[in-house]
């Protein structure tokens, strides 16, 4: 009896412990969706702000998609843009004489070239703006990886630059001043030499994760086109995996660390990051929810329509009921036009086709 009575102290001290740490599991929960609801008001204010500021001086707005990085000077004068899909710099300054409007371009192109992420996003009128409003630094914790050229020396820059003043520009009229346009084509080779750069990043998470490498790599291309920048302003997407920090960002963070966390595009833009949330998403589609389909190709089907859409959208077009057995009893090419057919959007109709080569080839 003297036993139970010494234990009981304890035994309340457990129980008391527990309902503390489901209590503040529950708080903290409510604390991070709270951040969400904050973060997600500030992000679509500040595109708002964002737009009104670009048309205070351009006469068409024009900012970044995934497969496209846009910038503008910190007083909106200038501007530079990386299309990763079309392979080209476009280089635009606001001036009232062609001698200054050179003078500037030569200073984006330099910028260009040397530009690396973690001064790309802290320089973002965007996210000067975002990160204001939100109380926090403008700041990544990142390697310096490159946003063009990885490897690159001054003489090869110079020679670039040299190739694009030599080159006539595009003038636009405008009431007091005239815009100054240039554009550059980059190599053909682009595309492959930045997956090159980030095949070895690729695969370590690949591996990590146990995932197959080809349909990592597939959703860089095919979505952002290894825009390490690349972000979706309607969606709220960042990275070369596209990754949305509410959903994506944060179930992979519970899966990996045991606890939700408000994630923002400062942790997204870190490479390692991006890719390690957006694998272990990867990984639950492909190795959990869709485990028990046994066609591997239609394995892969079902998990990129869910990683683009999300799962309950293979529900809905193989039925709700016995889905997976529906699935194990067609032939992948015929999963594969079923899933065609029933998308209901022609974008991702295309995107669907277009995934499904690039995964073939990166094979």
């Amino acid at each position: 009896m003297i036993k139970y009575i010494i234990l009981l102290p304890l035994f309340l001290s457990f129980v008391s412990a527990k309902d503390y740490l489901l209590q503040y599991s529950q708080k903290n929960d409510l604390n991070v969706s709270q951040q969400y609801i904050t973060f997600e008001k500030n992000f679509i204010d500040t595109l708002e702000t964002y737009k009104q500021n670009i048309s205070n001086k351009w006469p068409v707005i024009e900012i970044s998609t995934p497969s496209k990085w846009v910038q503008y000077s910190s007083n909106y004068t200038s501007k530079k843009v990386i299309d990763f899909k079309k392979k080209k710099i476009t280089v635009e300054t606001i001036s009232s004489n062609i001698k200054t409007a050179q003078e500037n371009m030569e200073i984006l192109y330099k910028e260009i070239l040397s530009l690396d992420i973690k001064n790309a996003f802290k320089n973002d009128n965007f996210n000067k703006i975002l990160y204001s409003k939100l109380k926090i630094v403008a700041d990544i914790r990142t390697s310096n990886h490159a946003v063009i050229y990885d490897l690159i020396n001054n003489t090869k820059k110079d020679k670039i630059i040299n190739e694009i003043l030599l080159q006539e520009y595009e003038v636009v009229k405008l009431d007091t001043n005239n815009i100054y346009k240039s554009t550059y084509y980059l190599d053909k080779e682009f595309t492959l030499n930045k997956y090159i750069i980030n095949k070895e990043l690729i695969n370590t998470y690949a591996i990590k994760n146990n995932i197959p490498k080809e349909i990592l790599t597939a959703i860089i291309h095919t979505n952002t086109y290894f825009n390490p920048l690349a972000i979706d302003y309607k969606n709220i997407k960042y990275g070369l995996l596209q990754v949305n920090p509410k959903n994506i960002a944060n179930k992979s963070y519970e899966i990996e660390f045991g606890h939700e966390k408000f994630i923002t595009s400062k942790y997204l833009y870190d490479l390692n990051n991006n890719l390690n949330l957006a694998s272990i998403y990867i990984n639950d589609l492909y190795n959990n929810k869709f485990r028990d389909i046994k066609d591997i190709n239609s394995k892969t089907y079902c998990t990129i329509i869910a990683y683009r859409l999300n799962e309950n959208t293979i529900k809905d077009i193989f039925g709700k009921q016995d889905t997976i057995k529906k699935i194990n009893a067609l032939p992948s090419s015929k999963v594969f036009r079923k899933i065609l057919k029933k998308l209901l959007f022609k974008k991702d109709k295309i995107y669907f086709s277009k995934i499904i080569i690039q995964i073939k080839k990166y094979k």
